[in-house]
């Protein structure tokens, strides 16, 4: 720096911290006290809802976006983005039907946690493989049930199919009809990353990425699985999801490290 000084030696003089209400919670408190309704705006703005992803933070998010709809927002927003975790709890929060952000936040604290967490969602003992202990494994109680036909084989470390079909299609059911009809409102956009471009997707139902749940939460997939890179062979496996315009391409990886422990990936493209 000019002088020689180093920045922890400079001295701040003032109060650098913003004063007064933030010109989007005007907006916000402006657009509640009016009743206004998306579609219907009477001012000039365009909010956005950003939901931040983070694994099992997401019931951090899950919280706070149901805290805005308990303080009567749930229509100041114009479109929702969100980032891995964070599109499912968009999701939730856009369908906005009695009780149904609270009752997706229920999916974190019920149904990834406890017993159904250990036998269906998570398997810790795959980290051994990752990290080169894969040996060790066989040792652990859990590599012994499956021998034993106890529990299911082949599990990754993260089951991602647990949680968006059997929880958000089955034990905690989003409102399909709900979600499509505020979704022409509140549109949802699901943050991903083309690893071909080396950019940020949006995958959009006006897009044609998605016209179905099932096709949706595949493209919750592709925000939320990490891309991991290791020496080994890639294959290409996964294919297509369609809708009644567009052709999309989800590619599925299916690496072999050293240790032969498949890492599961996706792109798009």
């Amino acid at each position: 720096m000019k002088g020689g000084l180093d920045v922890t030696e400079l001295e701040v003089v003032g109060d650098t911290a913003r004063t007064g209400t933030h010109p989007v919670l005007e907006a916000l408190a402006q657009r509640r006290a009016e009743g206004s309704k998306p579609g219907q705006r009477t001012d000039k703005y365009k909010i956005a809802l950003a939901i931040e992803g983070g694994g099992m933070r997401g019931c951090v998010s899950a919280g706070m976006a149901s805290a805005l709809i308990d303080a009567g927002l749930g229509d100041c927003f114009d479109e929702v983005y969100g980032s891995s975790a964070g599109s499912l709890v968009g999701a939730y929060w856009i369908a906005n039907s009695f009780g149904m952000v609270q009752y997706g936040c229920s999916l974190y604290y019920d149904l990834l946690t406890g017993k159904n967490s250990k036998k269906f969602f998570i398997d810790k003992t795959r980290a051994l493989t990752l990290l080169g202990y894969g040996y060790v494994r066989w040792f652990t109680p859990r590599k012994i049930k499956e021998l034993l036909g106890f529990r299911q084989k082949g599990l990754p470390l993260l089951n991602l199919s647990y949680l968006l079909r059997s929880c958000v299609e089955d034990m905690r059911p989003l409102d399909w009809e709900g979600f499509a009809a505020r979704q022409k409102l509140i549109p949802l956009h699901i943050v991903a990353s083309d690893v071909v471009a080396k950019k940020a997707v949006d995958l959009t139902l006006q897009g044609g990425h998605w016209s179905n749940i099932r096709e949706m939460t595949l493209a919750m997939s592709v925000s939320i699985y990490l891309f991991i890179y290791l020496r080994g062979v890639c294959v290409l496996l996964y294919t297509h999801a369609h809708t009644h315009t567009h052709k999309h391409t989800y590619i599925y990886l299916y690496t072999h490290t050293h240790t032969h422990t498949p890492i599961y990936t996706y792109m798009y493209l």
